[in-house]
C-alpha cells in the first residue's frame, strides 16, 4: 500500500499489520515510525533531523563546554 497523507496510514496500521502488507507514507509521523512495525516513510520527522544535526554537531564540530543546543 502507498500513501501521501501521514494520517492515512496511521489509520491503515492495523491492517497493515494484521494482513502483513507494508505501507509507504510520504508523509510521517513518530506514531507511524516508532516502533518500527509494517510502515515505511520517504520522509523523516523533523525531531529526528535535529536529533541526527545535533548528534553530528557533537561529535565533530563542537569545541565548547557541554551539549549544543538550537536556541530560539
Amino acid at each position: 500500500m502507498i500513501t501521501i497523507m501521514a494520517a492515512d496510514a496511521l489509520l491503515l496500521k492495523v491492517r497493515a499489520e494484521s494482513e502483513k502488507k507494508p505501507i509507504s507514507c510520504m508523509g510521517t509521523g513518530i506514531a507511524l515510525l516508532d516502533p518500527p512495525e509494517w510502515v515505511s516513510s520517504f520522509s523523516t520527522t523533523p525531531a529526528w533531523n535535529t536529533k541526527t544535526i545535533l548528534k553530528w554537531i557533537a561529535e565533530h564540530e563542537w569545541h565548547g563546554q557541554g551539549t549544543p543546543q538550537i536556541g530560539y
